[in-house]
């Protein structure tokens, strides 16, 4: 019942990017433009609409301690 939840959860919060918007939008590969919040489990996803890994993903720009350091949208929900 836990595991289900988590991937409703998880479904709810990630959705699959199109190779268009991570080019265009995300600017994958881009040095020094590249999303911070762009990331990876099989697709790609937005993982601002999580708030715990934005968090994470805040304090580790901020720490300088990761490449991609761009904001470049408001997050993309499902």
């Amino acid at each position: 019942m836990l595991a289900e939840n988590q991937t409703q959860i998880a479904q709810e919060v990630y959705m699959p990017l199109s190779m268009k918007h991570v080019d265009e939008v995300c600017k994958w590969g881009k040095k020094g433009t590249s999303c911070r919040y762009l990331t990876f489990g099989g697709d790609f996803e937005c993982a601002k609409t999580d708030p715990a890994l934005k968090r994470v993903i805040d304090e580790r720009s901020a720490a300088d301690s990761m490449k991609a350091q761009g904001y470049n949208c408001e997050g993309v929900k499902s």
